[in-house]
């Protein structure tokens, strides 16, 4: 993959070996499935993901899923999952996914444990290489830095198909739960990098509320949706790593509180036969004040391919 953008002209290979559905080993009626890549990043100028100007190969990801079918409306699974992108990751092991789902009927069903988070078309199968062409997913909606956090929610979700005459069918999900950010992983080191003299401490989530509504069209192959989610409180702890002002040391902590932060995303794929079209954008919005440091401020981002 040749990819053109800040880091000026880099070049991926990934190579990638998996189970799939038809080969997964069965134990005792519960399947198995596994998936390995690894990559090499090149860059020309600056560093893109990891240490990619002398090339790296800090750049894979593993994991290993059991699903079983209970009864024929129950079913569980978990997935351990690790991965190494430059300084994030480490090839630590972590629970990526593991919940119960019952399906009491098309238009009804839910799931609770460690759930995927829907956001856009591809967020909740982005960690399976084979299901897409593409390396990396559009880094405009689905930016590999903020992976860790934005993956998971630890809660419950109900979800369900609704098949109106004639009209296609409308599927839906309604979740709501806690995430868990790493103080280590790449949205700490994202905002470290914007902040410059804070070092980020701790993340307060309250609690996420998250949706998706998707209309597969009565059109053969294209299907349309939406995505949402909300914080409604949520604050990080700093600690100062550069002296502030006089009598101001090294060390001082404060809070960022932001309030609000949501964002939407809206999405069209359409495919036909071996060609796929996808578009997508995004808009976020996040605004909030660092105590008597940075005053109360509000910002939209937007992004799409």
């Amino acid at each position: 993959m040749l990819k053109i953008g800040q880091a000026g002209l880099i070049f991926m290979v990934v190579a990638t070996v998996f189970a799939p559905g038809a080969d997964a080993l069965d134990l005792n009626g519960t399947d198995i499935h596994g998936f390995i890549s690894q990559g090499w990043l090149k860059s020309d100028s600056n560093n893109y993901l990891a240490d990619s100007e002398d090339g790296s190969f800090q750049f894979n990801e593993m994991g290993i899923n059991f699903n079983r079918e209970l009864t024929d409306r129950l079913h569980v699974g978990i997935q351990l999952f690790a991965r190494d992108q430059g300084d994030i990751g480490n090839n630590d092991v972590v629970v990526d996914w593991a919940y119960g789902d019952y399906h009491w009927r098309d238009c009804a069903g839910i799931r609770a444990g460690l759930i995927r988070i829907a956001h856009g078309l591809y967020n909740e199968t982005r960690d399976m290489d084979m299901l897409r062409n593409s390396i990396l997913l559009p880094q405009s909606i689905y930016p590999e830095n903020w992976r860790d956090a934005f993956s998971r929610l630890q809660g419950v979700g109900i979800y369900g198909e609704i098949i109106p005459e004639n009209a296609g069918s409308f599927s839906y999900l309604i979740q709501a739960g806690g995430i868990d950010v790493d103080n280590d992983g790449g949205v700490a080191k994202y905002l470290e990098g914007q902040l410059l003299f804070f070092d980020v401490k701790e993340f307060n989530i309250d609690i996420i509320y998250n949706g998706r509504l998707e209309w597969n069209t009565p059109v053969e192959g294209l299907r349309l949706g939406v995505t949402g989610f909300t914080i409604p409180e949520f604050d990080i702890t700093l600690k100062s790593n550069v002296p502030l002002a006089p009598g101001m040391p090294a060390g001082i902590g404060a809070t960022f509180d932001i309030d609000p932060f949501h964002g939407w995303v809206w999405a069209a794929e359409y495919t036909w036969e071996n060609l796929t079209l996808s578009a997508e954008y995004m808009n976020l919005k996040i605004g909030g004040s660092i105590d008597n440091i940075l005053p109360e401020f509000e910002t939209t981002s937007e992004g799409y391919y």
